[in-house]
């Protein structure tokens, strides 16, 4: 049932297009016109296809810290489709470090991944706690056009890079299964959902999950469901789209998908929808999906029995939207981002107003995270919400959680007329703006947020944006793993607002891929000048689930800064590793602080002779890394001293010519 294709004919090309050190590849005047970006931004490859993706998004970017002999390499996937649509592949690009720049691998737009003529909805999974994660993209392709849809895994061949083997889920003949979202653990099985593509009006479609084993030496991939058939996690939907998440231990594998709460038996009539998730405790063996789903969001009503008080018989007005995020911290704890939108039943409307909540398995509480509760007199994005897509993510050694979304525009963003600042003139649709929002570690982790900050600032003043003039970031993930000091931020920058691709009325542009490095103490900074939590919102009627701040979510500082010059104590600081070592010329330290204070990192010889001071300096908590050089030390032994006051910790390098 397996069918592995290796796309040999694209070797030639692949190997003579190749660069690994292209500096100038990936300037963009788009971008280079663009002063407000926080962090840094590449472009990576661009696509017509604006919408490269429905509803969930999943992750578009893998980020590996050890590659590149410890200077890292981010990897970003995503559907490269021609101006007049002829053609729709799906690419590959690689992002490199050099010395702090940044560097684009492939030059011409990205590696080719899918060999059919139009392969699309890319995501991409690695694991976080390998040494050498392997990234393994997933998407639907069609053989033919006009053909059934399925889903494809990829993985690239080490001797040939560029080159991809191929593995076709097998699916019952006939159905369309499309839009897949992955996730890798540390043994290399690779978790893949999909969904029935094409039904009957009216009918419902199955949500499929696979499970296969990723051969690292022949960089192959074998199903490993039972009966080596995708096993279908439910039928109670109407659309396509689920997400998928793995625990870092890989035993715990979670699924959601949002889900009609007239399908799920709790309303008796259409009533919005709930966010469900199924939750497995064997690595993905053995699933018992009618018995395993969480209601998160459990929404009530509406009781028509309260007729004709309308607004009481409304009960809950929020509904689950499909736009969710799943993460297992370093603890195997599952975190849940999801959007919600206003739900009225007696009107039977759904509205574009919404908020984004935080959700854990421990505390099972509902935070709101981002307010989108406005309007601006026009539309957003098919699909979209005025703030939503969350991503969601958490740092292990710092213990932030981080949250990026999507954002169309904020309260009073409008012109003396009443007209949207920032719609595009042709489909009078706004333009959104990404924002990241977070969370620090300590009491209140995961219940005070700070308000989000705008890291792409590219909204427009003047209403009527022009084709071409628009910048529209959408589609956006957050990396699944950003250790070090950077967030590392994927999207597709939309040149007309709207969704166009498919609609012969509209003009299509040619829309940038862009990479952004955002600096996590640079967004630290801005939290704290700001001054600004998120205020809570109950999400339901009678406050279940909801979290009251004492201080009614009042400022006050509670992120762990430590005074210029405190010494810390050696539970405060540990050398976290020298990669590679041993070495040959430069090796990358990473180090965390429990809190701020003041540090050196210094390197000595066998004999205790100090050869050179790295760090001299206070620093904030949380994990630092730093290049060692040793182009002018001899081959030999040498020590790596992380000291405080009196304290230190050291460890042993060895340089090897």
């Amino acid at each position: 049932m397996k069918k592995t294709v290796l796309i040999l004919s694209l070797l030639l090309s692949l190997i003579f297009s190749f660069t690994a050190n292209s500096s100038n590849v990936g300037k963009s005047s788009v971008i280079d016109e663009l002063d407000d970006y926080i962090g840094d931004t590449l472009v990576v490859g661009k696509s017509a296809l604006d919408n490269q993706h429905n509803v969930v998004i999943g992750r578009t970017i893998a980020y590996n810290p050890f590659g590149d002999d410890g200077a890292g390499v981010a990897t970003m996937i995503f559907t490269d489709m021609a101006l007049d649509r002829s053609t729709r592949y799906v690419k590959m690009n690689r992002i490199h470090f050099d010395e702090g720049e940044l560097e684009i691998e492939h030059q011409n737009g990205g590696h080719q991944v899918s060999s059919g003529q139009f392969g699309g909805y890319a995501t991409i999974g690695m694991a976080v706690n390998m040494e050498t994660p392997i990234p393994i993209p997933a998407y639907h392709d069609r053989a033919q056009p006009g053909g059934t849809w399925g889903g494809r895994a990829a993985t690239e061949i080490s001797q040939f890079p560029g080159v991809f083997n191929i593995f076709e889920v097998p699916y019952e003949n006939g159905i369309s299964l499309t839009q897949f979202k992955v996730a890798v653990d540390r043994d290399s099985i690779v978790h893949l959902v999909g969904g029935e593509s094409f039904s009957e009006a009216g009918q419902r479609k199955q949500l499929l999950y696979t499970r296969l084993r990723h051969n690292l030496a022949n960089r192959t991939f074998e199903i490993i469901n039972p009966d080596e058939m995708p096993e279908m996690v439910t039928d109670l939907t109407f659309t396509s789209a689920g997400n998928i998440a793995v625990s870092p231990s890989g035993e715990r594998v979670a699924i959601s998908r949002a889900i009609s709460r007239y399908e799920l038996g709790l309303s008796d009539t259409s009533a919005g929808s709930d966010l469900i998730i199924w939750l497995n405790e064997d690595r993905g063996l053995d699933w018992d999906f009618d018995n395993s789903m969480i209601n998160v969001t459990q929404f009530q009503g509406p009781d028509l029995e309260l007729l004709p008080d309308t607004t009481a018989s409304e009960v809950d007005t929020l509904r689950s939207s499909s736009g969710n995020s799943m993460f297992f911290d370093e603890e195997d704890y599952l975190h849940v981002a999801f959007e919600t939108n206003r739900y009225y039943y007696v009107d039977n409307t759904g509205y574009i107003y919404s908020q984004i909540y935080y959700w854990n398995e421990e505390d099972e509480e509902y935070i709101r995270i981002a307010d989108g509760d406005f309007y601006l007199n026009a539309g957003v994005t098919t699909y979209g919400l005025v703030a939503g897509m969350p991503s969601l993510y958490k740092d292990p050694d710092t213990g932030f959680l981080w949250c990026l979304y999507q954002q169309f525009g904020e309260p009073g963003d409008t012109l003396e007329d009443g007209t949207a600042m920032d719609a595009g003139e042709e489909s009078g649709r706004l333009n959104a703006d990404l924002y990241i929002t977070a969370s620090p570690p300590g009491e209140f982790n995961g219940r005070l947020w700070y308000k989000g900050v705008n890291i792409t600032n590219t909204k427009g003043t003047t209403g009527n944006i022009a084709i071409g003039d628009c910048r529209h970031e959408r589609d956006a993930s957050l990396a699944l793993n950003n250790d070090g000091d950077y967030l590392h931020v994927s999207y597709l920058l939309d040149l007309n607002a709207g969704n166009h691709d498919n609609a012969s009325e509209y003009s299509i542009t040619d829309n940038p891929l862009v990479y952004q490095r955002v600096s996590k103490q640079e967004l630290i900074d801005l939290y704290l000048e700001n001054e600004e939590f998120v205020t809570g919102l109950p999400m339901h009627v009678d406050e279940t689930g909801h979290w009251e701040d004492e201080l009614n979510w009042a400022w006050r500082d509670i992120y762990d800064s430590a005074p210029e010059g405190k010494t810390l104590t050696p539970d405060d600081f540990a050398i976290n590793s020298v990669y590679p070592n041993p070495f040959n010329s430069m090796a990358r330290i990473t180090f965390t602080l429990k809190s701020a204070g003041k540090v050196e990192l210094k390197v000595y010889d066998v004999l205790g002779r100090e050869l050179t001071t790295l760090i001299n300096r206070t620093l904030e908590f949380g994990r630092h890394e730093v290049q060692l050089n040793a182009d002018d030390f001899a081959s030999g032994i040498y020590f790596i001293t992380l000291e405080s006051g009196n304290y230190q910790t050291v460890k042993k390098v060895v340089l090897i010519r």
